[in-house]
């Protein structure tokens, strides 16, 4: 069963969002809270962070459980500024922390928890999409 939840894209809504998704999933008797935790922190720091200028608008986060795949489906959705997250470089995690360039761990994480990851922009909007198989 598909839950939403609309949050303001600040960084003091990040604890509801974490919390959002998982009481969704233990609802569900759903494994991976932690890994989920982290990416739900992750990408909604970045929304925040980034996506908007001047003025603060809201993230839709939408949870979806497709019990027949076995797949949890997380999306996010903000009307910020475009930007698709699978297009930043992975860094070089072989270097010593001192030489390693300043960004992208955090997507670099992200991928590495998630199965699959889609980003499409649709109209005005950036629609991320986050899916892990759970069984």
């Amino acid at each position: 069963m598909r839950e939403k939840i609309v949050l303001p894209a600040s960084l003091d809504s990040i604890p509801r969002a974490v919390g959002f998704v998982r009481e969704y999933l233990s609802r569900r008797k759903l494994d991976s809270l932690d890994k989920f935790a982290i990416v739900v922190e992750e990408i909604f720091s970045n929304i925040a962070n980034y996506a908007y200028k001047d003025v603060r608008k809201d993230v839709e986060l939408i949870c979806d459980y497709l019990s027949n795949s076995g797949e949890c489906v997380i999306t996010f959705v903000d009307s910020g500024i475009e930007y698709n997250p699978l297009n930043t470089p992975e860094p070089d995690v072989t270097l010593p922390l001192e030489k390693r360039k300043i960004g992208g761990l955090g997507i670099f994480i992200v991928k590495k928890f998630m199965d699959r990851i889609d980003y499409e922009r649709k109209g005005n909007e950036n629609i991320l999409t986050l899916v892990k198989k759970l069984r």
